[in-house]
């Protein structure tokens, strides 16, 4: 006589192979106390351990994104920023309007870097503004970097994520 998952079980394998049944359903009869032995073993046990390496890893995994964004460009333009894979991309001749690109996953340590160098003359005083925003997992964007300058001189503005 033996117990699996509070089942009392004889020893039906011995009187089973003495019986006549057919020889499927001694099969059958076998399986079934065998079967409830390995869906026995299968209970969700408390793992603290690895609900805790899951929870640590997922702090290290957080992804960023990078916002680069400008404001207050009368005229045409070219821009640069650095994208995920750090290179400098260049948008040249981009028309008289307000920028803004989003980029990442970035690491935590990316170096961005933006800047806008614009054409023109007859406005050549006029102040341009930019801004790079980072936002960590779900949260909102946040302003991390901010400069500004004249059309003729242009504006750049750089940061780490961190």
């Amino acid at each position: 006589m033996f117990f699996i998952n509070g089942i009392r079980f004889q020893m039906i394998v011995v009187s089973l192979t003495r019986s006549k049944l057919s020889y499927d359903m001694r099969n059958l009869i076998i399986s079934i106390p065998l079967i409830l032995f390995l869906l026995g073993g299968c209970t969700k046990g408390n793992n603290d351990s690895f609900d805790n390496q899951q929870q640590e890893g997922t702090v290290e995994d957080v992804s960023y994104f990078v916002k680069y964004a400008a404001n207050g460009i009368p005229v045409r333009y070219d821009a640069s920023y650095i994208n995920p894979e750090g290179e400098t991309v260049r948008l040249t001749n981009i028309a008289g309007e307000n920028f803004e690109r989003t980029i990442g996953p970035v690491p935590k340590g990316f170096k961005a870097r933006f800047s806008i160098k614009a054409y023109g003359t007859t406005t050549s005083g006029a102040q341009i503004a930019l801004r790079i925003e980072v936002k960590k997992g779900s949260d909102p964007f946040v302003v991390k970097a901010e400069s500004s300058g004249t059309i003729l001189y242009g504006a750049t503005a750089e940061y780490t994520v961190e």
